[in-house]
């Protein structure tokens, strides 16, 4: 069995203390469903937190991990590169489009885009 946890967060305090859990423990794997266009995503409580937002909220909190998305457009070059250039995660995979992080033989990084119709 494969070892999770359900967190279900409505409000930015807590999405902020959800992030900050998973940052202590030794899941690698973060899944978010929400709503979400190219600009950002929707909570619960009908908060709208934008890329950048999302990328201070888990600056240097994800590193070396993958997130998940499950909200529609979530999967955007503007999220990934905050996400991936900036926090160095391993990769932002959505419902619309899978982007990944990798190391070239120079160790320069580099970003595949994989379009999943």
């Amino acid at each position: 069995q494969v070892e999770n946890e359900y967190i279900e967060v409505e409000t930015k305090p807590q999405l902020i203390k959800a992030i900050d859990e998973f940052q202590r423990s030794e899941f690698r794997y973060l899944h978010l469903s929400c709503h979400a266009n190219e600009e950002g995503f929707g909570l619960t409580d009908e908060t709208f937190i934008t890329n950048s937002e999302f990328s201070e909220i888990v600056a240097d909190k994800l590193q070396k991990r993958r997130i998940f998305m499950s909200a529609c457009e979530a999967g955007n070059l503007d999220l990934a590169g905050k996400l991936i250039t900036k926090n160095k995660i391993f990769s932002l995979i959505s419902s619309w489009i899978w982007l990944h992080r990798c190391l070239s033989s120079s160790n320069k990084n580099l970003l595949s885009v994989e379009i999943k119709l």
